[in-house]
């Protein structure tokens, strides 16, 4: 029976890889800005208050919003990014020039359209820029969803992002990653289901693309990882950004959107400004597809427009 689950799950996932990718054209015209010496692409489409659109890692906003996007431009000026590192953006080689620089990348997107304020709304990778945005920026952010990443990663977080660096380097390969992520209702993954993922996480990327990815790894998490614990203490104490953490039962970073949850309620008693979701049976690969996750976003969206 787990094997039938194990492999169930494993081409359901793979399915849904396959028509992220399979999304046919751009769903608004490619734009392109300087910042700091680092070409980023994004698009613009709707008309409305703003929402920022941040992907996960090795994704870009076809792959990572190809479901959500259209809906919400529907009442909001959406803005779609590709992190630098990823799709049409620029990829440097150097760790130092990523980190908290993407997440600069946001706040000189907003300036380059001349957005005040922003909602943001990021998955994964985008997620702990997201979060940094806000903890580092709050004047240019109304609202933070953290999908499945953010909040306060579990130990071992940092190890795993420069496991999944070294194995890049020398295999090519995101298994570190990969493991991290597993659905947690499942047995570990077998050598063909790793060699599977990996095949879907890198698809296409030449060497050169797939070093960039290595230095994405290595630059770290921003913010998230570089504040003491008093010094993001003191900056959740400070916080007024309305929060919508969202994440599936099944997935392993659910628990750092719990852990900021509980932070938040040490810190400020009931009103900690957290809202939290949680897509029953959901992991960290197929929870963007279900109807739950754009229902949570929606609705937090428009509970709290300006």
């Amino acid at each position: 029976m787990k094997a039938l689950r194990m492999k169930t799950w494993s081409n359901a996932a793979v399915t849904i890889w396959l028509l992220v990718f399979a999304v046919g054209g751009v769903r608004a015209e490619d734009q392109f800005f300087d910042s700091n010496n680092v070409k980023i692409r994004y698009t613009v489409e709707g008309k409305g208050e703003p929402v920022v659109l941040i992907h996960g890692f090795t994704q870009n906003i076809e792959s990572g919003w190809s479901k959500i996007s259209k809906p919400l431009s529907e009442s909001y000026q959406v803005v779609a990014m590709d992190c630098r590192g990823h799709g049409k953006s620029d990829k440097p080689l150097d760790a130092k020039m990523y980190g908290s620089e993407m997440g600069e990348d946001v706040i000189r997107l907003l300036d380059h359209l001349h957005v005040v304020k922003a909602h943001l709304v990021g998955y994964s990778m985008g997620a702990y820029i997201a979060f940094g945005v806000m903890l580092t920026h709050p004047d240019r952010v109304l609202t933070v969803t953290l999908g499945a990443g953010g909040g306060i990663p579990e130990p071992g977080t940092v190890d795993t992002m420069k496991a999944t660096a070294d194995a890049l380097e020398k295999d090519k390969s995101c298994e570190p990653l990969i493991r991290a992520l597993w659905p947690l209702t499942l047995p570990a993954p077998t050598p063909d289901q790793i060699k599977q993922f990996n095949a879907l996480l890198l698809f296409g990327r030449g060497s050169n693309e797939i070093q960039a990815l290595a230095a994405v790894m290595r630059g770290g998490l921003g913010p998230c990882s570089e504040l003491t614990r008093d010094a993001l203490t003191e900056k959740l104490k400070a916080c007024a950004n309305p929060i919508l953490g969202i994440a599936g039962s099944n997935d392993p970073v659910r628990k750092n959107l719990l852990n900021l949850q509980a932070r938040l309620q040490e810190l400020k008693g009931d009103k900690t400004g957290m809202t939290l979701v949680t897509v029953q049976g959901g992991n960290h690969v197929d929870t963007p597809s279900r109807p739950e996750f754009e229902k949570g976003i929606m609705d937090f969206l428009s509970a709290h427009k300006q």
